[in-house]
């Protein structure tokens, strides 16, 4: 992330196994988020069809983004989230003047 030096990018997260945020993990994870966003993160694409409880992650994860403001989309593959956050790290270059 240091290497980007502030430019906007996105991640794609491909779930392969359950989990279950406690209370101190879904802090780390709001902390690890706000880090990476002031670095640039500007959005990220995540895949749970290759877990047995998509739906229950599915509401946990997306209500974190949520709250830390980060654009998120499901997907079933990497290919689904392609486009979507290009054009997220677009809007972020345009948003910051670098388009």
């Amino acid at each position: 992330m240091d290497e980007l030096r502030g430019q906007p990018f996105a991640q794609y997260l491909d779930y392969v196994s359950d989990a279950l945020l406690i209370d101190e993990s879904i802090i780390r994870l709001k902390e690890s988020l706000a880090e990476r966003m002031a670095k640039g993160m500007c959005a990220i694409a995540f895949n749970l069809t290759k877990i047995t409880a998509p739906s229950v992650t599915s509401a946990q994860i997306s209500a974190i983004y949520d709250e830390v403001g980060l654009p998120w989309l499901q997907v079933e593959d990497y290919q689904d989230a392609r486009s979507w956050l290009q054009a997220r790290i677009a809007d972020a270059d345009r948003a910051a003047g670098r388009s």
